[in-house]
């Protein structure tokens, strides 16, 4: 029999059929493969921990280059990359908000992570992946706190980055320069003060602006003519009114003649006393020294019993009528029986200082004398 040739409409319908089957059979294997490989990328990349973490920074003022990331799921997520950024979210840009972001591997519940150093505020936040995933992060940041009796503290939106103040006390507590900076809080510009302490050392309870020394020509100037609360407060003029956290100023103050430094109970003061041998000379040389003021210097007083000086004298048969001082620059009255107090009225005595900084102790020695 002879084969029967297919005309071309039967062609057409035959191949229109195998293209059909063959798209639903593509169809239902693509389909069987995506869903199997979002159930395996579901199961592979899930979020090892749901539980927050808490990110801070072991700085208390000016800027920092680490972060301490804690309350990590060490178990489920143990080596897993762990990234940080901390951020600014007022900024208008992300680029422009973030401050640090720095990446580790999860080892512990706890991890410590370097970047470039930034200042850190109060404002700020964190945000956290582990493995590619968000997980829920609070910021923590606790400023330095001013200390109450520090004769310089940061005023309004700024800190004192480490080793400011810096001062030069002399003249035995009658003089004093300090250099202050000042670093700012926010990202925004914001005005400013920093706030001396006038009733502290080593200003001495000098209250009057007119006093000081501000370098007024570098953009600084008193916010009032006169200590409020016993404050004098320092801002900026022109381009230094305000002040961001990218910027620090620096401050220049003296005073050249503060009044004398007061006797402050607070302090551990120590007296020693040597009395002569010689019936002519009948005298106690006393040396006074003080613990917990430096850099600063102190005030003092001591109070001197001048019995055996009165016994020397008595007991050669010399007159014991009168106690003088032979040392310039002191003062004495009489307190009880053959007790004296001794104080200081020059220059060359008014304070002391104990070691420190590299710096010798300051200590004053005079001598009193019965006649």
């Amino acid at each position: 029999m002879t084969g029967r040739v297919l005309r071309p409409r039967v062609v057409v319908a035959v191949a229109i059929a195998l293209v059909a089957m063959l798209t639903a059979s593509v169809a239902s294997a693509s389909a069987m493969s995506l869903t199997t490989s979002k159930r395996q990328y579901l199961t592979s990349v899930a979020r090892c921990s749901g539980q927050t973490v808490t990110a801070s920074t072991p700085s208390t003022s000016g800027t920092s280059t680490s972060v301490v990331v804690s309350n990590l799921d060490a178990s489920a997520c143990a080596g897993k990359a762990l990234v940080v950024t901390v951020y600014e979210p007022t900024a208008s840009t992300w680029t422009a908000a973030k401050r640090f972001e720095a990446t580790t591997t999860v080892s512990a519940a706890t991890a410590t992570l370097t970047s470039s150093a930034f200042t850190a505020t109060t404002t700020e936040k964190v945000y956290v992946t582990i493995g590619g995933w968000p997980v829920p992060a609070t910021w923590s940041y606790t400023p330095l706190a001013a200390t109450p009796d520090g004769p310089v503290t940061p005023g309004t939106n700024v800190v004192l980055p480490p080793n400011t103040p810096v001062w030069a006390p002399t003249g035995n507590g009658k003089q004093v320069c300090v250099t202050i900076s000042v670093t700012g809080t926010s990202t925004t510009p914001t005005s400013w003060t920093a706030d001396l302490h006038v009733n502290q050392r080593p200003f001495n309870g000098e209250g009057s602006a007119s006093a000081y020394q501000l370098d007024t020509w570098n953009g600084y100037q008193w916010t009032t003519a006169n200590a409020v609360g016993g404050l004098l407060k320092i801002t900026g003029t022109g381009s230094k009114a305000t002040i961001t956290s990218g910027q620090t100023y620096t401050i220049s103050v003296c005073n050249y003649a503060a009044p004398a430094p007061a006797y402050d109970p607070t302090l551990t003061y120590s007296q020693s006393s040597t009395v002569s041998s010689d019936a002519n000379n009948a005298c106690i040389t006393t040396t006074v020294a003080v613990t917990g003021a430096y850099p600063f210097y102190a005030g003092w007083r001591a109070d001197v019993d001048m019995s055996a000086a009165i016994a020397l004298r008595t007991s050669a048969g010399l007159s014991a009528a009168t106690v003088e001082v032979r040392t310039g620059g002191i003062l004495l009255a009489p307190l009880s029986g053959s007790t004296y107090r001794f104080t200081p009225n020059d220059w060359g005595t008014y304070g002391v200082r104990d070691a420190g900084g590299g710096d010798a102790a300051r200590t004053v020695t005079f001598v009193a004398c019965v006649k």
